[in-house]
């Protein structure tokens, strides 16, 4: 990982988008976990920079 993103500001909108989609709860773990639980997991995000030939605009 080159980056990471602390996003814990943000984890209960997160968790509130996954529960948006319905049909999708019953084969996600991340739906399984107490609040808490969840932003422990997922209040970091980690990232790889992936240098190219192209210059992105």
């Amino acid at each position: 990982m080159t980056t990471r993103v602390a996003v814990a500001d943000t984890v209960d909108r997160k968790r509130a988008a996954l529960f948006s989609h319905v049909s999708q709860l019953s084969s996600s773990l991340a739906a399984q976990l107490p609040a808490a639980d969840y932003a422990a997991v997922f209040g970091v995000e980690s990232f790889i920079r992936v240098q190219g030939d192209e210059q992105l605009m």
